[in-house]
């Protein structure tokens, strides 16, 4: 059976805890010019566990977090793609 891209593990990716991933990050997705919308600040802790969660478990949503972000001049700290921060 093959691994779906984009999901780590097969059939976790509709799993209730990267729904929450998911839509934490979609609350937490900062503007530009005044920053995350619940937290006042450019890039916050709850965008980054999100994305840690989904950098895990769902790549494609992570990167088009990433994506978005890039698009604005924002980045995450610890980005897979770049290394930084990383556990390798």
């Amino acid at each position: 059976m093959s691994v779906p891209i984009g999901s780590a593990i097969p059939g976790y990716i509709n799993h209730p805890v990267i729904a929450r991933a998911r839509r934490l990050a979609a609350m937490h997705l900062p503007d530009p010019v005044t920053g995350c919308p619940r937290c006042g600040t450019v890039i916050c802790p709850g965008l980054q566990l999100a994305v840690a969660y989904l950098d895990r478990y769902d790549r494609d949503a992570a990167r088009t977090i990433r994506r978005l972000l890039a698009s604005v001049g924002l980045v995450l700290a610890g980005d897979p793609m770049t290394k930084a921060g990383g556990d390798d």
